[in-house]
């Protein structure tokens, strides 16, 4: 009888050969989600701006404008400065108010602002965007010194009274004053 001798095994069995490729497979995906969640493509692939409220991406030419990613750019807004109608309506309780922070915002360029009182006292001071204009509403806070968190949707009832010579369609954003608004006070009073 002829004897048969074993050869040692140079690899793994099959079973681990084939786990060590399933997990290959799944970090691969994992990596290649991340990156694309990331937005892991080419420089031209991103669009300035993206990630304001919405995690979309900025649409040039005439989608919505959404936050930056990185906290330091400043946020993308689809109309000038200078057209943008905002409404800066008086939550605060102090008179004046709304035409101390309509003066502000036009020194910044927001020559279009205009100044109202809002339908109720607010606690806090919120900036809120109509649909679309929310990376105009980011600029805006941002203009105002203002945390991206004051960004907020808009309330289903409107908070702002009539604003004379202005259409409320036309209104892309509203800064609505609250009690804890810095500088509130007119100067001088």
């Amino acid at each position: 009888m002829a004897q048969t001798t074993s050869r040692p095994s140079r690899g793994a069995p099959a079973a681990t050969t084939a786990t060590r490729g399933i997990i290959l497979v799944v970090c691969a995906v994992i990596v290649g989600a991340m990156l694309l969640w990331k937005g892991g493509g080419s420089a031209t692939d991103s669009v300035p701006g993206e990630e304001i409220l919405t995690g979309e991406s900025a649409n040039p030419g005439g989608g919505s404008a959404t936050t930056p990613t990185d906290p330091a750019a400043p946020p993308t807004s689809s109309v000038p400065q200078a057209q943008l109608l905002v409404v800066v309506a008086n939550g605060s309780g102090v008179k004046g108010a709304a035409g101390v922070k309509k003066t502000e915002l036009i020194s910044k360029g927001y020559s279009a602002a205009q100044a109202g009182d809002a339908t109720a006292k607010s606690a806090i001071t919120q900036v809120f965007p109509v649909a679309g204009a929310e990376g105009d509403a980011a600029a805006v806070a941002a203009a105002l010194g203002l945390p991206a968190t004051a960004v907020a949707a808009m309330p289903q009832v409107f908070p702002v009274k009539a604003v004379t010579g202005v259409n409320q369609a036309d209104i892309k954003v509203i800064v609505l004053l609250g009690e804890d608004s810095k500088n509130a006070a007119p100067a001088g009073n």
